[in-house]
C-alpha cells in the first residue's frame, strides 16, 4: 500500500478561496504561480530509476497558498508513480476537479494521465488567479499559461519552459528593460 500525505498549514487557503481576495495583489499571485510551477517541476524530477511521479489531481481546491506565499500541494490520493498501479481502475475525479483535468485524462481515464497532464491541470488552475484582472501582468501571465492548456499533450510546454517564460519578466525588469506586454 502506498500512502502520500502533506503536512499542511491548517489555515492555508486554497487558490479557489484566495483568488477572490482583492487584497492579494497581481504581483503576489504571479510570484505564487512561479513558485507553484517550480514546485511541480521539483516533484516531477523526484524519482528513482526512471520512475515518474504524476499528481493527477491538480485543481484550485488541491493547491494551497501557504505562509509567505509558498505553494502547498494536497490531494495525492490519485497520484501515480509510473510502472506501479497506485489506484483502483475505477477511480474518477469529481465533477468540479474534472473541469481542470487534461483532455487525455477525461478521454482515457486517469490511467491516460502523465506529467504533461499535470502541466495542463496546473496551468488551468493557475489561470483562475488572473482571469478577473485586466492588468498587463494578468493578461501576459494568462497568455503564458495558455501554452500549457493546449489539447494535444505533445504541443504543451514543459514546466521548464513555462518557468523560464514566467521568470523572463524578472530578468527584463532587473536589467532595466521594459517588460513586454
Amino acid at each position: 500500500e502506498l500512502m502520500y500525505f502533506s503536512i499542511v498549514d491548517p489555515c492555508a487557503p486554497t487558490i479557489a478561496d484566495r483568488s477572490g481576495d482583492e487584497r492579494w495583489e497581481i504581483e503576489s499571485r504571479l510570484e505564487f504561480a512561479k513558485r507553484e510551477v517550480d514546485a511541480l517541476a521539483e516533484l516531477h524530477a523526484t524519482g528513482l530509476r526512471d520512475v515518474q511521479f504524476v499528481h493527477r489531481h491538480i485543481s484550485p481546491s488541491s493547491l494551497l497558498v501557504g505562509a509567505n506565499n509558498q505553494p502547498v500541494f494536497t490531494d495525492f490520493d490519485l497520484a501515480r508513480i509510473s510502472g506501479s498501479m497506485t489506484l483502483s481502475p475505477n477511480a474518477k475525479l469529481s465533477e468540479s476537479d474534472a473541469a481542470f483535468a487534461a483532455p487525455e485524462a477525461i478521454m482515457y481515464g486517469l490511467g491516460g494521465a502523465d506529467q504533461r497532464s499535470d502541466v495542463y491541470s496546473l496551468c488551468k488552475a493557475l489561470s483562475t488567479l488572473f482571469t478577473d484582472s485586466n492588468s498587463d501582468v494578468a493578461i501576459k501571465t494568462l497568455l503564458q499559461l495558455e501554452v500549457g492548456i493546449v489539447e494535444d499533450p505533445a504541443k504543451r510546454c514543459s514546466l521548464v519552459e513555462l518557468s523560464q517564460s514566467l521568470h523572463a519578466s524578472d530578468t527584463q525588469t532587473a536589467s532595466g528593460a521594459k517588460p513586454q506586454t
